[in-house]
């Protein structure tokens, strides 16, 4: 009996399998039933509409051919109308369904190919029907019941092609740099079948997530301070400017070509907003390192030198900070995104330059005081040196050096504003403490009384006035090459700015003007130092005070005996006061003592000459003498000549040396007009009325 019931259970449990299957299959058979229906009466609807419209275009046919026989013009225009409507209509309609059947055609390609993985055969589908469909924007109303069962089943299929693309690029984030390519591609794809946006924030989010993992490691030794050089701060600044332009450069021509022009300006934006992050950071971490939160409290317990240091990692830091920014600047520009004026607000007001104004307002504070503490050390330590073949002492150097050396440094900021705040506070430190030293040194050069009976005491006075002379002329030379590297400079910078030029060249111009200063207070010590000079030299003209010029006849010889007496003796006593200050003295300074000392002998002489008396003897002897004392000084000079010192002693010679005062007219208007006369008509009188045998009547007749 038991056994009886466990048969039946099991026939029972078949049967009841059986019956669902059966009723399984019955659904599926009603579902393909329906479909059947469906599609039979979507043809039924295409063949109605295709056969009322070739109906139609036989009708319009057949009316055009019974009004053309009646000739009924105006009947024969209006049929021929109807005609080509219609036929226009059935011809559209063919179109569309071929464009239905391609369709249906990709739709079962895409299946296939998503069905088997292949991604990239899949998308290739999909962009082909998504321009089928923009193509189709307006489709007649039959087209929409015969793809609406493909519109749903498509959409179904590119929403699950999406969604695998989206898995892919998620899965790819923990990936980094070496995915990128794939991601690339997969965001191409995404953006390919209609999800543009979304391509691209997902592309732009993958980017930023592998610079984050690139700099995590870097970013948690520098919150963690285990960095112990400050080159290593510069470093890592440099290597996070490299990363954002490698990646704006990488993607520049994809994201313009492949995607759309207005999505590589969005990238930019993305790739700065994270470098501003980051820069600042670094910048912060560095400023503490340095202990620039308080600059004032830095300038009193850091010495100068490690300031220069510390000013050259500003600048390289300014330098490659505005590197970064014009080349972000340039690639926003080329895309014709937003006007330059409006690019150059933006960089100047974003958080990493706020950052970086904050550490260059530091630098022009440490600069300022780099210079005045560097200048007065460079004062404390000059001294005249022991050394004659020492020509410049050391201070020149040393200011000149220091103030290059920080204008240099301002220039590499290529930031207007430093530069002009550092000439400014150059222009103080020259007029203030290196021309102030000068002066100085100058005043207690002349207020220090030493007897001149000792011969020593003079002569280290003189030494301190030629060293002087020395250094203020070489202050000028350094300082015109200075002024002219910055003009240089500032117009190759500034050649479109005309402005910011005018700016520049406003500080450099008051750095000329120093140089004036530099050049008046030279002059004054030439002055002492030729005064000293001619104070000694002065006794050298005494004989030729007592000489009489009106001479008997005696030979020549005679004469010339008793010129180079004369020539001899100047020349001892300007050897003994003037001759070793040759090697003390810069070959400029010592051509310009020389002329100095030459005009005060050619006044001297002329104003002696003013009360003599010449006969023609006596004019022979001073011609000879004015050619030997001419001859002397021209021998002395480096470079030129000082014959043009000696003009209007040549003129008074020639003129005492005529014949007869007649005889001024062949040189004064003659074919001698050429020479042009420093002596006035008065004075050409006042000479030849210095002649004995020249009658005085003559002279005042002359017609000049």
């Amino acid at each position: 009996m038991t056994c009886e019931d466990d048969v039946d259970k099991q026939l029972e449990k078949e049967i009841s399998q059986v019956t669902a299957k059966i009723t399984e299959m019955d659904q599926k058979i009603q579902s393909f039933t329906q479909q059947l229906v469906s599609k039979e009466e979507r043809q039924k609807n295409v063949f109605d509409l295709l056969t009322t419209q070739v109906w139609d275009v036989v009708t319009e046919t057949k009316e055009l051919e019974r009004a053309w026989e009646s000739f009924q013009i105006q009947d024969i225009c209006d049929k021929l109308n109807l005609f080509y409507i219609k036929s226009s209509r059935l011809e559209e309609t063919h179109q569309l369904l071929e464009r239905a059947i391609k369709r249906r055609k990709l739709l079962s390609q895409l299946k296939s190919c998503f069905s088997k993985g292949h991604l990239k055969e899949a998308v290739d589908c999909a962009s082909e029907l998504r321009k089928l469909g923009a193509e189709n924007a307006t489709p007649m109303e039959f087209l929409d019941k015969v793809l609406g069962e493909q519109s749903s089943t498509m959409e179904s299929e590119l929403q699950s092609l999406k969604n695998s693309l989206r898995q892919y690029i998620k899965d790819s984030s923990s990936k980094g740099y070496e995915a990128l390519s794939k991601v690339y591609e997969h965001c191409i794809d995404l953006y390919r079948i209609g999800e543009e946006e979304e391509a691209f924030e997902l592309y732009t989010t993958f980017i930023l997530n592998v610079i984050e993992k690139e700099w995590s490691e870097a970013l948690s030794r520098l919150q963690g301070h285990t960095l112990t050089h400050s080159s290593q701060y510069i470093s890592l600044l440099t290597q996070l400017y490299e990363t954002i332009a490698s990646y704006a450069d990488e993607n520049e021509v994809g994201l313009t070509t492949q995607w759309s022009e207005q999505y590589y300006p969005k990238l930019l934006e993305k790739l700065m907003s994270r470098c501003n992050e980051y820069g600042t950071k670094i910048i912060d971490h560095y400023r503490r390192f340095r202990h620039l939160e308080n600059v004032e409290s830095t300038l009193t317990t850091t010495d100068t030198r490690q300031l220069d240091i510390i000013m050259d990692e500003i600048a390289l830091v300014s330098q490659r900070t505005n590197a970064y920014f014009h080349f972000m600047e340039n690639k926003l520009t080329a895309h014709q995104v937003h006007s330059k004026e409006y690019l150059s607000k933006v960089f100047r007001e974003c958080l990493l330059q706020r950052k970086l104004d904050e550490l260059i307002s530091a630098y022009i504070s440490m600069e300022n005081y780099f210079m005045t503490e560097s200048m007065k050390k460079a004062i404390s330590l000059d001294q005249v040196p022991n050394d004659f073949s020492i020509l410049v002492s050391t201070v020149v150097d040393d200011c000149f050096f220091v103030l290059q050396k920080s204008l240099k440094r301002a220039f590499a900021f290529e930031n207007n504003d430093v530069l002009c705040a550092v000439i400014n506070e150059a222009n103080a430190v020259v007029n203030g403490q290196v021309l102030g030293f000068f002066k100085n040194r100058l005043g207690q050069i002349l207020n220090v009384q030493k007897p001149e009976s000792h011969a020593s005491k003079t002569f280290d006075t003189t030494r301190q006035l030629v060293l002087l002379l020395n250094n203020l002329s070489t202050c000028e030379e350094y300082g015109e090459r200075l002024i002219g590297w910055l003009d240089t400079w500032s117009r190759k910078r500034n050649s479109v700015m005309t402005v910011e030029l005018e700016k520049v060249q406003s500080l450099v111009a008051d750095l000329k003007d120093a140089l004036k200063a530099f050049h008046t207070t030279w002059e004054e010590t030439l002055q002492h130092l030729k005064g000293r000079i001619t104070k000694r030299l002065a006794r050298a003209l005494e004989p030729l005070q007592q000489m009489s010029f009106v001479q008997q006849d005696v030979a020549s010889g005679d004469w010339e005996t008793d010129s180079d007496s004369f020539i001899s003796h100047f020349a001892e006593e300007f050897e003994s006061a003037v001759g070793y200050l040759e090697e003390s003295l810069l070959d400029s300074n010592w051509d310009q003592l020389i002329r100095q000392i030459a005009i005060w002998c050619a006044d001297q002489l002329e104003s002696i000459l003013w009360r003599k008396k010449f006969n023609a003897h006596g004019a022979f002897g001073l011609d000879n003498d004015v050619r030997g004392l001419t001859s002397f000084f021209n021998h002395k000079v480096k470079q030129g000549t000082v014959r043009d010192i000696f003009t209007r002693l040549f003129q008074i010679t020639m003129l005492l040396n005529l014949e007869s005062p007649t005889e001024i007219y062949d040189i004064w208007q003659g074919e001698e007009r050429h020479i042009h006369w420093k002596l006035t008509a008065q004075e050409v009188r006042q000479v030849l009325s210095l002649r004995t045998e020249f009658s005085v009547e003559t002279i005042k007749h002359l017609s000049l």
